[in-house]
């Protein structure tokens, strides 16, 4: 499949997504003996990062990705493989 793919025989593309939380809660802490550990409290909502990342094997730029914020639901994938990798002249059907 590879080999049709660098050919220019068939459409080839791995997607994959990922999240990223810039901040983690604290689980612990130390302090010095006989004073209170104080650890502030940063707001974690809507901190998160997702990125969608497409290979597309056999065509230059073969990495596109794209930065989302909030929730990845399945709208999200279909737009940027119909939106993106569209603008980018990838044929993008399921049969391939």
């Amino acid at each position: 499949m590879r080999q049709a793919a660098y050919a220019g025989e068939r459409d080839l593309i791995f997607i994959d997504e990922s999240g990223f939380a810039p901040t983690m809660p604290t689980g612990h802490t130390w302090s010095r003996v006989g004073q209170r550990a104080v650890v502030p409290k940063e707001d974690t909502r809507n901190r998160r990062v997702n990125v969608l990342g497409a290979r597309i094997v056999g065509m230059e730029p073969d990495l596109l990705w794209q930065r989302t914020d909030g929730k990845i639901d399945a709208a999200v994938p279909l737009d940027f493989v119909c939106a993106r990798l569209r603008a980018e002249n990838v044929h993008t059907t399921a049969n391939g």
